[in-house]
């Protein structure tokens, strides 16, 4: 499921409801008030707690769906940004250049593939001089992306300096010619979402 195609699925899952209902549904998405949902979609705002209540739990397959529904979106999209960050974060750009009889060209954009995606601009520059064309491409930054993914990953400690801190002890036991005859290694590395 793309974000693209979300409305369409859920569409399909409330086509068997009235349009005031759906759009019950889809209103208590705005700000998960059930009560302002309805009367957003139409409904009387009566003072009668039991008549929202009545039409939430009829509704409840429904709310549940449109849920379940918007939060796969969100994961994919989640997925999706992080795929686009590795990208851009740990691409070579000498990928993006092919040699063709001792000359070092770009690739065609059909050759670069996801690649294509690093690129942030082309342009054509002319060298009044030289009287040649050169080809100028501008990247998006892989520091950026690098950092943003590090940020993302939990690898920054507080004050932005770069890794966490790792505290563990080593302790040798016993020595004899070849060196320590055991090595004991206690502590723990922090788990990605630990402040060092």
């Amino acid at each position: 499921m793309t974000r693209s195609n979300l409305p369409a699925i859920i569409g399909e899952g409330l086509a068997a409801y009235r349009p005031r209902e759906r759009k019950a549904v889809l209103e208590y998405y705005v700000d998960y008030n059930w009560r302002a949902a309805c009367v957003r979609a139409g409904y009387a705002n009566s003072s009668n707690t039991g008549y929202f209540e009545g039409l939430r739990k009829k509704l409840e397959v429904a709310i549940d769906f449109v849920g379940e529904h918007m939060q796969a979106s969100l994961v994919l999209q989640d997925e999706r940004i992080l795929q686009e960050l590795a990208i851009l974060a740990f691409h070579n750009p000498l990928d993006l250049l092919t040699e063709i009889n001792g000359v070092t060209e770009v690739k065609k954009p059909s050759e670069l593939g996801d690649l294509a995606r690093v690129i942030s601009g082309i342009k054509r520059v002319y060298n009044q001089k030289t009287k040649e064309e050169t080809l100028e491409i501008k990247l998006y930054s892989k520091q950026a992306a690098l950092d943003t993914l590090a940020k993302v990953k939990g690898m920054y400690k507080e004050g932005n300096s770069f890794g966490p801190v790792l505290n563990f002890q080593v302790n040798m036991v016993g020595e004899d010619k070849e060196g320590p005859t055991e090595v004991n290694i206690s502590g723990e590395i922090p788990s990605p979402k630990e402040k060092a």
